[in-house]
């Protein structure tokens, strides 16, 4: 069900209380009863339907269980919208994703999306009436605010409505502030008792929540003897996430997680600076110091942070500040990493016998140390590079890329590290960089095959031989490449073939479920293609169910924006560009959706400079 759909079957109640209904038919409406409960008996109240054309009704209670606290309602004229499906049963267990759409108070008449997971689907609360427990993020984070007017909202698991929010737990200090995040909701099967007329419900069946959430769940689980080792597993996770380039999935597990501990600080800090959210990273860290953290590993990841803000601002009292930090964890702790920032930081301070120096010390201590690993290599790499010594550097920084490849944005903040101390000490700042390899990252685009009888012809199968080849050159210049695309018919699964052979590991963005997507844009052969490579795709679904035709090309559209996205923020983080990769006619318009459009979507963001595999040339 997509946001359109939650919000055209969502009701408005403003008198005598502000709250929330869903449409159950066209001419029904539930509801809590604690929203209806001071209507008279017959009496009618204005509701409104729908979000963005609302519509007014007058609504009269048929029905109402104030221990259950569910309400129908019957309306004096039925609407042409259509009514939320009811889920038969609750069958679906304790990770399945929710969402909602209701009308807070704080809101006025706006309504809002709120989601989350299920925390328990089957169990009563304190009054011993059956309840689902929910998790809802806004609700953890919004501590400060009160959820009026959420009452009734519907709780939308696999597209059916399993329930409806009827309060939340409320803080100890005040009963009517949210707590823990958690939300109680009515079951929809109280709510078909009420009803006076058959309406049809749909079985569900919605899958598990498998990031963060199956993460936690199976640290639960494989360290429930071992305490004190679940912080570090979930510091582990994190820390490998972020070293990948995905400092978004490593706060989701640092989220979800329970734990607190100095090492998931340290991680959570380096995730949100690797999203350019900096000052909170400082804040961390100084929060750890404050409380008596003096450890040379928080001293370096604080000194750190100020070198990032000195990166972005130029501010040189920032540059001090990181220099100051890392020379007294140095000294603390005779640590090697903060040991050659002191180096590196004194060299772009102008201070090069202090950097020559303090690096000669920092190589002593590691060179015959056992068991590098990839830091230490690299860290032997920057020390020799302090001292001129470039080959010895270059043979340092390709074992500690060697050790771990795949560690691209490690690998950048090595390469970032080598440009400013290259540049620094007079030399070319891309010396290292055949070493220090990180992917290009390439936004792919291009026309389906044709369908069979396409009068003119633009993309028949006697072409595919020539746009391979194509695309294959391309991929040889780029070198190293991570793309992303989507996998229509046509050009899209040959540049992912090709990216697959050249060991891409591809990004895959589906605008809807891959069941309907195969219908909409897989076809013939293709198929066939796609479960080859299937297994080597890094497949997002964008929405979770696909929309009825008229609707599928605005869903092709917010596909191309969260292809561009997602390639632009991992570009970013590894300090670079995408490049922009089209097979393509020339043609200014197409359907919409296509691959014209998709060219016009980049272009109204600023990405004009297109490389082009024209599709009608012989």
């Amino acid at each position: 069900m997509n946001l359109e759909d939650m919000k055209a079957g969502s009701v408005l109640f403003t008198e005598p209380a502000h709250g929330t209904g869903y449409l159950i038919a066209k001419d029904r409406v539930a509801t809590c009863h604690h929203v209806i409960e001071h209507w008279d008996k017959g009496e009618t109240r204005a509701v409104f339907i729908g979000a963005e054309k609302r519509i007014s009704r007058r609504a009269t209670v048929i029905n109402s269980d104030p221990e259950g606290d569910c309400a129908v309602l019957s309306l004096n004229e039925p609407v042409d919208i259509q009514p939320l499906p009811l889920a038969d049963a609750i069958s679906f267990d304790y990770k399945a994703f929710w969402e909602g759409y209701g009308y807070p108070g704080l809101a006025k008449r706006m309504g809002l999306l709120i989601k989350g997971e299920v925390l328990d689907p089957k169990t009563k609360d304190e009054t011993g009436r059956e309840i689902l427990q929910l998790y809802c993020p806004q609700a953890a984070a919004g501590v400060a605010s009160k959820l009026h007017g959420f009452s009734g909202t519907p709780v939308i698991v696999d597209n059916a409505v399993a329930g409806h929010v009827i309060r939340h737990i409320g803080d100890q200090d005040d009963r009517e502030r949210p707590a823990y995040g958690v939300l109680l909701a009515a079951p929809v099967a109280k709510v078909v008792e009420l009803l006076d007329t058959p309406i049809a419900t749909r079985k569900i069946n919605p899958p598990e929540l498998n990031q963060a959430s199956e993460f936690i769940e199976h640290v639960h689980k494989v360290a429930a003897r071992e305490k004190h080792a679940r912080p570090a597993i979930v510091a582990a996770v994190a820390k490998r996430l972020t070293a990948e380039n995905d400092p978004e999935g490593a706060l989701r597990v640092l989220e979800a997680s329970t734990f607190k501990s100095l090492e998931i600080d340290h991680q959570r800090a380096l995730a949100l600076a690797k999203l350019g959210r900096i000052d909170e990273a400082i804040k961390v860290l100084k929060r750890r110091i404050d409380a008596g953290a003096k450890d040379a590993e928080t001293l370096g990841l604080l000194a750190g942070r100020y070198k990032d803000k000195w990166r972005k601002s130029g501010n040189w009292n920032t540059l001090r500040a990181s220099y100051q930090w890392y020379l007294k964890a140095y000294r603390a702790a005779n640590d090697p990493f903060c040991g050659i920032n002191v180096a590196a930081t004194a060299l772009l301070l102008g201070d090069n016998a202090e950097a020559e120096a303090v690096a000669k010390e920092v190589y002593g201590s590691l060179v015959n140390q056992e068991d590098k690993d990839a830091w230490n290599l690299a860290t032997l790499g920057e020390a020799c590079l302090l001292r001129g010594r470039l080959d010895e550097s270059r043979e340092w920084y390709g074992r500690a890329v060697a050790l771990e490849p795949d560690a691209h944005q490690n690998i950048a903040v090595m390469r970032r590290q080598a440009r400013l101390e290259l540049k620094a000490l007079g030399r070319d700042e891309s010396a290292l960089d055949d070493i220090l390899t990180v992917p290009k990252v390439v936004v792919f685009a291009g026309h389906m095959i044709d369908e069979d009888g396409r009068d003119p012809p633009r993309f028949p199968q006697s072409k595919v031989g020539k746009i391979r080849n194509a695309i294959k050159a391309k991929l040889e210049a780029y070198g190293f490449v991570r793309g992303f695309a989507t996998a229509a018919a046509g050009s899209d699964i040959i540049f992912l073939e090709e990216l697959i052979k050249r060991d891409g590991a591809p990004v895959v963005v589906m605008p809807f479920p891959e069941e309907d997507f195969r219908k909409t844009s897989v076809r013939g052969d293709w198929g066939e293609r796609l479960d080859k490579i299937h297994d080597k795709l890094d497949i997002k679904i964008l929405e979770r169910e696909c929309p009825a035709p008229s609707g599928q090309p605005d869903a092709f559209r917010r596909s191309a924006k969260k292809v561009l996205k997602m390639a632009v923020d991992y570009a970013d983080r590894l300090d670079g560009g995408p490049n922009f990769l089209v097979v393509w006619d020339g043609k200014k318009r197409g359907k919409r959706g296509g691959t014209a459009d998709t060219i016009q979507i980049w272009a109204a963001e600023g990405y004009n400079k297109l490389e082009v595999i024209d599709i009608t040339k012989p």
